[in-house]
This record gives C-alpha cells, structure tokens and sequence, in this order.
C-alpha cells in the first residue's frame, strides 16, 4: 500500500484486515521519518502483530536492504534513478516480471548498487533512463562491463 505516511486512510485499514484475515504479514518499507510509527501502531492493533520495517539510513541503502531480503538469488538487476520516482515507478512491471529488485542509483551514489551487485551471480543489467541521470561510468562501476553490449541495456 502506499501510505500517506501519518496515518492509514479507511479503506487501508479495510484493506489490511481482509489481507489479516488470509494470514497475510505486513513489512513497512522505509524509517520512521517515511511511514510513521503511528502506521505501524495502526497496522498492529489491526492484525494482533506489529509489522516487520526496512530501511537504511537514505534511500540507496533501503534499496540495497530491499534487494539483498527479497531478491538474493536473480538472473537480472535493474538499476532506476534514485532521486525522482518515474523510473522507478515505470520500471516496477519490468522488474516484477524479471523476478528482481529495482536498485535506486545516481551518479556518485552507487556503492549500496555496487555492494548488491557484487553477491550476486546475474545475467543481465539494466539501467532505467538517460545517461544524463545514471552516467555510463556509473553503469561500468555496478555492473563491470561496458554499456551496449549483450550484457547490459538502457
């Protein structure tokens, strides 16, 4: 879901009941500062447990956090721009069907990538958007290899 931050609108707290009532465990991504505590406070006295949270302290590290839980073994990375969330956005249904985690990247904010990158044994990269966003360089340093070829696509 995505929430306003504060607190859960009606229809989410519906929501969350009937996913409760099939079993379904909630995790909040992103800190305190994100989604409120007060989300979280709502969410367990609507289910009987608190939620679980990921987060890192920006952004990029969330992402890595992200990555490393629920996409440790994948034949793909997609790399989106970190600091607006059009790519990302649009970038979802690509990854979802890619069976990976979108990375959150820009220029000189790439290690989270890089250390993501690196444990994995992949096939393909991706990088969402121009080089005027995620700068070739930066493709080389996260993925390793040249932009154009086989290995990697904008």
């Amino acid at each position: 879901l995505l929430v306003n931050g504060k607190s859960l609108k009606e229809y989410q707290r519906a929501y969350v009941q009937e996913m409760a009532d099939i079993g379904c465990v909630f995790t909040l991504i992103g800190g305190s500062a994100v989604i409120s505590d007060q989300v979280a406070n709502e969410i367990a006295e609507i289910t009987g447990t608190a939620p679980d949270r990921v987060y890192g302290n920006n952004r990029y590290l969330t992402s890595e956090l992200i990555a490393q839980r629920y996409a440790s073994h994948t034949d793909a990375v997609v790399l989106a721009y970190g600091q607006n969330y059009p790519d990302g956005l649009c970038g979802g249904p690509l990854a979802y069907k890619l069976h990976c985690a979108i990375m959150l990247c820009a220029n000189n904010k790439q290690k989270p990538a890089v250390r993501y990158v690196e444990g994995l044994s992949y096939e393909i990269g991706y990088i969402l958007g121009g080089s005027g966003l995620i700068s070739d360089e930066t493709g080389r340093e996260v993925f390793g290899k040249e932009p154009g070829s086989l290995f990697w696509e904008k």
